[in-house]
């Protein structure tokens, strides 16, 4: 796993945890890892079920962030 992609998963884990609507549809290509973390938060916030649901996620985002080596 790449640093951005680690810090991909830590921001979008942020960003759940704050509960606030993120949209990262209108960013493109340009933004790295900040566009990936705001698309990747978005779509959960879609399917996340209350707030037992989204602490898991979170929890499961800063576990994968945690995994070490190379994808």
């Amino acid at each position: 796993m790449t640093g951005d992609e680690r810090n991909a998963l830590l921001l979008a884990a942020r960003f759940l945890e704050s509960g606030v609507a993120v949209d990262g549809s209108g960013l493109g290509d340009d933004g790295g890892h900040v566009t990936v973390a705001l698309a990747l938060a978005g779509r959960l916030q879609r399917v996340v079920d209350g707030p037992e649901h989204a602490r898991q996620v979170i929890d499961s985002l800063r576990s994968a962030a945690q995994e070490r080596g190379e994808a």
